[in-house]
């Protein structure tokens, strides 16, 4: 099965015509409607253009009601191109999920490519959630060439949660939740399309206390470690694969965050698209 894109006039002074390769072989139809949702969402189609600078949000789901004392999490989706991080915003101030976080970490790496989509999909998590937490939340999603919002509204009823959040008295529960807390996966891509032969990039970032190791599984299930150079393993928790080729790197890549307390994992789906002139 081939798959085109078609690009306009336009863009033809800038790009060549796209021709996913006729290796069209995914280990599933679910990898496969996977990746043509994305093109789908890009109208990246027969007779249709490749969009640039987009990014498409997907959530639906922008209200939250909970009960004071709950575990809450709020979920953002976006499908971009380039590829777009997420951070959420809490009454207009930025959040940080991990203490160890920096603007550095927070930047995804770029380059000029022909092509590069993503869905990108990050879990904002509030833990015994009292009054203070209720509020408008923003979910942002930042490329290198384009920043998109989407509002968030949490509303906490008058009813208290039966929970160890609510049994605890708050000073205790504040004392074990900073020695305590899950280790969790917060921004991930379940799929990437990204240009054969350049390096593709891979998000797994995480938080957690004690801060969570991030491990990860390339496609044949084999531990990436250090010294295979065929990968880089960056100090955020996000995975770069150097050259990425279709026969030898398409195919799912498992990231595991894990702490003392829990474990957490998500996958990404890596498509490298060949190009011909």
């Amino acid at each position: 099965m081939h798959l085109h894109c078609k690009y306009s006039s336009e863009a033809n002074k800038r790009a060549p015509k796209q021709h996913l390769s006729s290796r069209l072989c995914f280990g599933s139809m679910k990898k496969y409607y996977s990746f043509l949702l994305i093109s789908l969402l890009f109208n990246c189609r027969v007779g249709s253009t490749v969009p640039e600078d987009k990014i498409v949000f997907m959530e639906t789901k922008t209200t939250v009601t909970g009960q004071i004392g709950e575990n809450l999490v709020l979920k953002c989706k976006v499908t971009s191109s380039p590829p777009a991080t997420i951070h959420w915003l809490f009454k207009g101030q930025r959040i940080v999920q991990d203490s160890t976080l920096t603007v550095l970490d927070d930047d995804a790496i770029y380059e000029e490519k022909k092509l590069s989509l993503a869905v990108t999909e990050s879990k904002l998590f509030i833990d015994c959630a009292d009054e203070t937490d209720a509020g408008s939340y923003t979910c942002v999603a930042q490329s290198p060439v384009k920043r998109k919002r989407l509002d968030f509204d949490v509303t906490l009823n008058g009813e208290v949660a039966d929970n160890y959040c609510t049994r605890l008295n708050k000073g205790k529960r504040i004392s074990e939740m900073r020695h305590q807390i899950p280790a969790r996966v917060t921004m991930w891509s379940p799929n990437k399309m990204e240009e054969e032969h350049t390096d593709a990039h891979l998000f797994c970032r995480v938080s957690g206390f004690p801060k969570p190791t991030v491990t990860w599984y390339n496609r044949i299930n084999k531990k990436i470690t250090e010294n295979m150079s065929k990968y880089k393993l960056l100090r955020n928790g996000d995975l770069i694969i150097r050259n990425a080729n279709f026969l030898d790197d398409m195919g799912s890549y498992k990231c595991i965050a894990k702490n003392s307390f829990s474990e957490d994992s998500q996958s990404t789906f890596l498509y490298p698209v060949s190009f011909s002139l």
